[in-house]
């Protein structure tokens, strides 16, 4: 599970000023969480071009999660804590509220966890 990273342990030189990736599929279900902070990002920042060959992947293993609305440290319990440091640090304004966005990624995490690791529920990821 990723909170909006890029797959930087993927890099395995440069050449070119291009960076050279793995290109070797992942052993393990990913899952992808992605906000309004790299969303419209992905395609063109050079350390998430894994990612965005990921919103692409029709693997089943593959799952990625845009919670529109949201900023990059909404993701995390600094929204709840200092709504207004979360806000320079997004560099912008969120619309999504943090208390429902953070329960968003505990159910998500649940979920993708407990089909993976022990076998059970479905995921849906609404």
């Amino acid at each position: 599970m990723a909170l909006e990273s890029p797959y930087l342990y993927d890099i395995i030189g440069v050449e070119n000023d291009e960076f050279v990736w793995n290109e070797e599929q992942f052993p393990v279900p990913v899952l992808n969480l992605y906000s309004d902070s790299s969303w419209d990002n992905l395609a063109s920042w050079a350390q998430y071009r894994r990612n965005a060959e990921m919103l692409l992947d029709t693997s089943e293993y593959v799952h990625n999660v845009y919670l529109e609305g949201a900023g990059h440290f909404t993701l995390t319990d600094l929204a709840l804590n200092s709504p207004g440091l979360t806000r320079l640090l997004n560099g912008h304004r969120t619309t999504i509220d943090p208390r429902y966005c953070l329960t968003m990624i505990n159910r998500i995490a649940l979920e993708f966890f407990d089909y993976y690791l022990k076998g059970r529920g479905q995921l849906s990821f609404q």
